[in-house]
């Protein structure tokens, strides 16, 4: 009998937890402000996938991009805006391993340290003593390594200044979300733009109590000057993200995932025989992010 008493107590305070963190209203913070000198562990995995296809006379002329990163470095920021977001920051890399149909193998040797920084508005990587990385390689490396560059932070496109509950639901800045991509994109027009930021739960990381938040977004691009004798079919593209934030809001986020795909089909007169022809474009990548941080 007392043993079921006691179970049955177990029992209710479940249910008065569970129901007192559903009814809890919680500030939501995505880009908390970093400090010079803040260092953390980091470890990603980042897919990336560009494919092209062109359709003439019934023949397929197809190309294929693709590639995987295993990633892990000890990071550490070096200087910040006034807002503080990173604006430069050093990655002592432990792992920097591509996977793509070419091979496998170490894109750094383990031990190089890369410099993230902002110049003329632009991202750019750097080794320690400020020789410049090659393009093909920064290009991969901006897969997982991200510093603000004057745009849009997360919480100006994500967020929201209302405190919400579990389960609750807020609209994306679709507006600031275009501007933003558009930056990122030259040569692109999106449009329509529609979403949604949404606290999924509490949960605990490494022991800490974290915000659960997912997001989604979805809107259509097209070609800025898209060439007048082709007709668009497909103008796409979707992303997904999510995170664990602590609700100690001056604590930084834990986790981080972002997945994004877009589609592009055109059709209409196509080379210099100006035959009937459809070209399709489509583009995906992942990226998932843990970070430790040692001391805070």
């Amino acid at each position: 009998m007392k043993s079921r008493s006691f179970r049955s107590l177990i029992a209710i305070v479940s249910l008065v937890f569970v129901a007192g963190s559903f009814a809890q209203e919680y500030a939501i913070k995505l880009s908390r402000p970093k400090r010079i000198g803040l260092k953390c562990h980091v470890t990603g995995r980042a897919t990336e996938r560009d494919e092209q296809s062109l359709v003439v006379s019934g023949r397929t002329n197809r190309t294929e991009n693709a590639y995987d990163l295993d990633f892990a470095a000890d990071s550490e920021i070096l200087e910040v805006d006034s807002k503080g977001h990173a604006t430069k920051a050093s990655f002592a890399l432990e792992n920097c391993l591509k996977t793509s149909k070419e091979g496998r193998g170490q894109l750094f040797p383990k031990g190089t340290v890369i410099v993230a920084s902002v110049q003329e508005g632009k991202r750019v990587f750097s080794t320690k003593d400020g020789q410049p990385i090659p393009p093909a390689e920064s290009k991969v490396l901006s897969a997982l390594i991200s510093i603000h560059q004057g745009e849009a932070d997360d919480d100006d496109i994500f967020g929201t200044t209302a405190r919400q509950k579990v389960g609750s639901t807020w609209p994306v800045n679709s507006d600031v979300a275009i501007r933003d991509l558009e930056r990122k994109m030259p040569g692109m027009t999106l449009s329509a733009g529609k979403g949604s930021t949404r606290l999924v739960g509490i949960t605990k990381v490494d022991g800490v109590d974290c915000l659960d938040l997912s997001a989604e977004l979805r809107m259509q691009v097209s070609p800025r000057t898209p060439p007048p004798e082709l007709k668009l079919l497909q103008n796409e593209l979707a992303a997904q993200a999510t995170g664990t934030f602590p609700v100690d809001t001056s604590r930084q986020p834990l986790t981080e995932t972002m997945e994004m795909t877009m589609k592009l089909a055109m059709s209409g007169k196509l080379g210099p025989q100006h035959l009937d022809g459809v070209v399709r474009m489509s583009y995906y990548r992942k990226s998932e992010l843990k970070y430790n941080y040692s001391a805070e």
